[in-house]
Parts: C-alpha cells; structure tokens; sequence
C-alpha cells in the first residue's frame, strides 16, 4: 500500500512540475515574440511570426518556437496520467505531435533561397495550424 501511495505522488508531482514548465515554456514564447515585435519591426503584422526567422535576431523566433514545443510536451506529460480514454490518449500523442511540429518549424525556417528548408517548416507550420483546435478539443473533454 505505501508503495502505491508513493508512486501516486511521484505522478501527481511530476504532473505538477511539467505543468509548471509548460506554463512557463508558453510564457517565454510570448516574451520573445514581444522582444521581436521590437527588434525586428520590418516583420510586423500583417507578416506571419515565422518571418521573423529571416531576420538578424531569426535565433530568437527559433528558440520562440522550440518553447512552444516544449509547453506542448510537457502540457502532454502533465496530462498524461488523466488521458484514460481512447479519445483522451489519441488527444496525448497528437499533442506531442504538435510539439514535435512546433520544433521541426524552429529547426527549418521559412528561407525562399532553400526549397527544402522552406517546405519543411510549412509542413509543420501546417500540422500546428490545423490540428492545434482538434488536439485542444479532444484533450479538454478529458
């Protein structure tokens, strides 16, 4: 029984934690975004976020991206001991496809000079833009 209980609490703590880090992956994209929106004002609306790629500070939206990646995993961990459905854990691996996605857009910029680069982040830009509505409605009915 104490064992139990103890690997009970490591789940629910763990939970916790990645659901911090989630929160705080999320909230340092917006923080980036905002630097920028600043540093980068040639890619201002109506430009997409990902132009800021091609910019001299590009590494930032990188990392921007690679965050959200990681709010998405970890959000994916944090609800993994909640998803007991089919639906629930279809929701769980299609979140975490959503970070990978959110990664792969971070590793290959939107550069016109490279076709393959290019296509490859709207590929993932693409998996993110369409699935994200779908993956947060089956996950939030769980």
């Amino acid at each position: 029984m104490t064992n139990q209980l103890q690997t009970t609490t490591h789940y629910e703590t763990t939970s916790r934690i990645a659901a911090y880090l989630s929160l705080v992956s999320v909230a340092a994209f917006l923080v980036l975004l905002i630097v920028l929106y600043f540093l980068e004002p040639e890619f201002n609306p109506p430009h997409l976020i990902s132009e800021y790629e091609l910019g001299r500070f590009g590494f930032l939206m990188s990392l921007a991206f690679f965050c959200l990646g990681a709010g998405s995993l970890f959000l994916a961990r944090a609800l993994w001991i909640d998803l007991r459905t089919k639906g629930d854990r279809f929701g769980g691996w299609w979140l975490i496809l959503v970070g990978i996605a959110y990664i792969g857009a971070g590793i290959f910029a939107p550069d016109p000079t490279s076709i393959v680069e290019s296509r490859l982040h709207g590929l993932f830009g693409l998996i993110v833009i369409f699935s994200s509505p779908i993956v947060f409605t089956l996950l939030s009915r769980s």
